[in-house]
C-alpha cells in the first residue's frame, strides 16, 4: 500500500474509535412555569441541583444560570454534568429567583442511555467493515 493509502486507512480508524461511545454527558430539561394560575413570561434567574435523594442532604452536582427566557410558562435548558457517572438514582431540585421548588424531580432513563452497553468502559466494537479510497 502506499503511504498515502496507509495514512488515511490510520485516520479512519482512529476516528471511529474516538467516535464510538461518545455520550454527552447533558440533560435537556423543560418545565411549565406559572404565578397564580397564570403561565409566567420572562427572564429569570435559575439554579439547577442533583441530589442522590428525594429529600434532604447536600446537592453531588449545581449549575446556576443567571437568565432564562420563560415564554408562555415554559422553559428549557441544558444541564451540563460532566463529572457524574449516573451508576444511582439522582432527584433534580430546581430554584428559580431565590425560590426553592417544593418537590425533586426523579430522574428517569432515556432510550438513548439503555443503549447496548454493559459498563461504563466497555470496549468499542471490532471494526466490521473496512472502507479503503486508494489509487492502483
Amino acid at each position: 500500500m502506499k503511504p498515502r493509502c496507509l495514512l488515511l486507512v490510520a485516520t479512519v480508524l482512529v476516528a471511529l474509535h474516538y467516535s464510538y461511545g461518545q455520550i454527552p454527558k447533558t440533560i435537556s430539561y423543560q418545565d411549565f412555569l406559572e404565578n397564580n394560575g397564570q403561565p409566567v413570561n420572562g427572564t429569570l434567574p435559575m439554579t439547577f441541583r442533583l441530589f442522590t435523594q428525594e429529600s434532604g442532604g447536600a446537592p453531588v452536582w449545581t449549575q446556576s444560570f443567571p437568565g432564562i427566557t420563560v415564554a408562555n410558562g415554559i422553559y428549557t435548558v441544558v444541564l451540563d454534568v460532566p463529572a457524574l457517572t449516573f451508576d444511582s438514582q439522582y432527584w433534580l431540585e430546581t430554584e428559580i429567583s431565590g425560590s426553592v421548588g417544593s418537590t425533586r424531580t426523579k430522574l428517569t432513563s432515556v432510550p438513548y442511555s439503555l443503549g447496548p452497553w454493559t459498563t461504563v468502559d466497555a470496549a468499542p466494537p471490532k471494526v466490521r467493515y473496512s472502507i479503503v479510497l486508494c489509487e492502483p
